[in-house]
């Protein structure tokens, strides 16, 4: 627009103004001022044209029914819950109970027990035949095992492969294997002996929930490893000449040459590394160690340290040390 038209639409509006004015209505009404929206040829098309301004993909327009709300979901019952203190199983088998006695007979924290009682039961629904593992598993809260249960182990295992399964899956050594699966059955036969006798079980491993013997069984009144009696040890000791006897342990004294001497130890170091459990060893010298073994969980002498006794003198024989 040149200057000369922007000059005389100013002067006509002005003009309209004043004209508005004088017949007593305001400039606005009579669409004589600057802005486009409010010139005469503006006032007939003053709303907008087009749709309704709420309609759109996500909008109604007036015309347009309310739809329906969709009909809620019907909320079902919780799963049940492994966790709930008090909660128990489709067998009556309540798991906090059951983890808590764990724990208190074989010494463990909630954790430590939890893992024992869930290898355990993993284990044993998969050592048994079809039927009896799915009746195991009806019986039990689902807490009480974890994974795996429908992968059966190759063959009948015996109470050593058993035992080596739950310390794989708990994360503990055999000798704590042990005694922490002959707890979780016990406590199991204790609470539903009907589940227990239902499951056809090699003897050994059944042997895990008969009482213990008074002295030297496999673990004592409290779940944990029994110690032997004092006629117990000194039988034992008849059989093992380089032991004796020092208060709760079994020692013997190691003299050698110092190379011949470094490969026993090493070997002992693979027992422990490969078994779970080997001797204390002390230097005395460059030539001469010593070595005790007791279970200082019960603070005492036990089966298993009469074992881990025979097992060290083997371990000097392959070696060809001899003795000195």
């Amino acid at each position: 627009m040149t200057a000369k038209k922007r000059e005389g639409d100013e002067q006509r509006r002005a003009r309209l103004a004043r004209d508005a004015r004088e017949r007593g209505v305001t400039p606005s009404a009579s669409g004589a001022t600057l802005g486009s929206s409010k010139q005469v040829e503006h006032r007939d098309g003053a709303r907008r044209g087009g749709p309704p301004t709420d309609a759109g993909q996500r909008k109604r327009t007036p015309d347009q029914p309310i739809p329906a709300s969709p009909p809620r979901p019907v909320r079902t019952a919780p799963k049940w819950d492994p966790e709930a203190v008090g909660a128990a199983g489709p067998g009556g088998l309540n798991y906090r109970d059951v983890i808590t006695e764990v724990g208190r007979r074989a010494g463990l924290d909630f954790e430590r027990a939890r893992a024992a009682t869930t290898a355990t039961v993993t284990t044993l629904a998969r050592i048994v035949a079809q039927p009896e593992r799915e009746l195991l598993l009806d019986s039990v809260p689902p807490g009480l095992y974890g994974d795996g249960t429908d992968d059966p182990l190759d063959g009948r295992p015996d109470l050593t492969r058993f035992v080596s399964e739950v310390g794989r899956s708990a994360g503990e050594p055999p000798e704590e294997a042990l005694y922490q699966a002959q707890t979780v059955l016990r406590i199991l036969d204790e609470r539903d002996a009907a589940l227990i006798d239902a499951l056809h079980l090699p003897a050994d491993i059944r042997g895990l929930t008969g009482a213990e013997p008074a002295g030297g069984g496999v673990s004592g009144p409290t779940g944990q490893t029994a110690p032997l009696t004092d006629g117990e040890v000194s039988a034992a000791l008849a059989a093992l000449p380089y032991w004796t006897r020092e208060g709760s342990a079994l020692c013997r004294t190691l003299s050698l040459p110092r190379a011949n001497l470094d490969r026993v130890i090493q070997r002992l170091a693979a027992l422990h590394r490969d078994e779970g459990r080997g001797p204390h060893i002390g230097r005395v010298d460059e030539g001469t160690v010593t070595l005790a073994v007791r279970t200082s969980r019960v603070d005492a002498i036990t089966r298993r340290d009469i074992d881990l006794a025979r097992r060290v003198d083997a371990v000097i024989d392959e070696v060809g040390a001899g003795i000195a």
